[in-house]
């Protein structure tokens, strides 16, 4: 049986309301950061500058509202999540087998908080909006 914690989510930038919409129902919005965005496969649309964090998802989209098109990773499908040297680089990249993201620029404090969310959403631990007394994973 999965774990469940719960996380006051991080909203630094507005959530466009195509986002919203295209969460699945059981999906929770964790976080919202702007990023610069890499992504493999290589991504042909205008440029993806944020990143929203949710319970099931990395999900990279254009956040200027040039495109409606996101990019996305599963959390449980992601095999490695790293940060080179630290997340306090702002720096995160999630590995999966079908597709990665490599995010750059976020604010240190994003970063840890996503890095800790991804890598222990792949091991096994379900996450949820609402109130932690540490708000940290």
């Amino acid at each position: 049986m999965s774990a469940i914690a719960f996380v006051r989510p991080r909203l630094a930038v507005d959530i466009p309301a195509f986002l919203v919409g295209s969460l699945f129902a059981y999906e929770d919005l964790l976080g919202v950061f702007p990023a610069l965005v890499a992504t493999r496969p290589a991504w042909a649309g205008p440029p993806l500058n944020a990143v929203a964090l949710t319970s099931e998802r990395l999900i990279a989209f254009d956040r200027q509202g040039v495109t409606e098109s996101t990019f996305a990773v599963t959390l449980s499908a992601v095999t490695g999540v790293s940060s080179p040297d630290d997340a306090r680089s702002g720096r995160l990249s999630a590995v999966s087998p079908a597709a990665d993201l490599h995010l750059a620029d976020l604010v240190p404090e994003d970063a840890i908080f996503a890095q800790a969310i991804v890598y222990n959403a792949a091991a096994g631990t379900l996450y949820r909006a609402g109130q932690s007394e540490a708000n940290e994973p």
